[in-house]
């Protein structure tokens, strides 16, 4: 496996991890298990957790922009662009419980700050 396809693995399946466990119980470790890899091999790309952690959210906020711009792209009617996105959105955001996120707020605050801006 190359180190690109190692990056995003690690970046999707540590996506799912916060979203199951929230970020209060997101560990490297539990990570590693998750993904039949050494905690090595995670610290080669991502020094800290916290370093992990934006990494993961960046990672998200690029496929929420591919997909608006695929949508933007693909569909000229801007109704249905507004219907498309929409959907979009809700597709991301119904796979990422409220609860979980906001621990970002205490844990990490930087993070989400650029969570927030994101949003904007």
């Amino acid at each position: 496996m190359s180190s690109k396809q190692q990056l995003n693995q690690i970046l999707e399946e540590g996506f799912y991890s916060v979203v199951d466990t929230g970020v209060r119980a997101f560990t490297v470790e539990s990570l590693a298990k998750r993904l039949a890899m050494s905690k090595k091999t995670i610290y080669k790309f991502f020094p800290t957790k916290e370093n992990l952690i934006r990494s993961i959210m960046q990672f998200v906020f690029t496929q929420i922009d591919a997909a608006f711009n695929k949508v933007m792209v693909d569909e000229p009617n801007p109704a249905v662009q507004f219907i498309n996105i929409m959907e979009t959105i809700a597709k991301f955001a119904g796979r990422i419980p409220v609860d979980k996120i906001a621990e970002l707020k205490s844990l990490h605050p930087e993070i989400r700050k650029e969570i927030e801006a994101f949003r904007l």
